[in-house]
């Protein structure tokens, strides 16, 4: 590698002391509101307990004789960006970046929530929580094609549900059409706790 090239990746990486102005949240992952998160720091590995939401490449920071990630380090919080969802968490959208969650190419984002009645998600909830509704939609779950959304609920006595969850029973069925299979019939739960 010329010195030329290495001077010029040197001047263009992010210092680890880098702001929260200069290490925003995804860009390009649409409108709505950023929440700023508690904690956040550069790094060169993820602690438990926290979450990353950019990744750049930088010569003799992590790795005093070569290129190595740094990681913006956040503390999770409902509705921030971030490359990888922790614990606890889920997410409503997800798009796919240039040289955000991989400094080298095309990654995706995640805008995480808390999950909690009423939310959208793009997963099955778990944690006693389950879904009344799930849709097929296009570039919400899935940045290039279409994926589900489940609209998570708390469980309550008389409820119809696509799933049961623990500690809870049914004590009736429907074989409803495009509610909790989007393409088709599939049973609902009237549950009882």
């Amino acid at each position: 590698m010329s010195t030329a090239v290495v001077a010029a990746c040197v001047a263009t990486a992010v210092p680890l002391s880098a702001t929260a102005a200069q290490a925003a949240p995804a860009p390009g992952a649409g409108s709505g509101s950023t929440v700023n998160a508690a904690v956040e720091f550069w790094a060169c590995s993820v602690p438990a307990g926290y979450t990353y939401d950019r990744v750049v490449s930088q010569l003799g920071v992590c790795n005093p004789t070569g290129f190595a990630f740094s990681y913006h380090v956040v503390s999770p919080a409902d509705g921030l960006w971030v490359c990888s969802p922790p614990g606890g968490y889920t997410w409503d959208r997800v798009v796919n970046n240039l040289s955000v969650c991989n400094p080298s190419g095309f990654a995706f984002s995640y805008h995480i929530r808390v999950p909690a009645n009423g939310v959208w998600a793009c997963g099955p909830p778990s944690g006693g929580l389950t879904w009344d509704r799930v849709v097929n939609n296009l570039s919400v779950c899935n940045p290039s094609g279409f994926a589900f959304s489940y609209q998570i609920r708390a469980p309550f006595n008389g409820l119809w549900a696509c799933s049961i969850p623990a500690g809870w029973t049914y004590d009736a069925t429907a074989n409803n059409l495009s509610v909790c299979n989007p393409s088709g019939f599939a049973f609902s739960y009237r549950l009882r706790g």
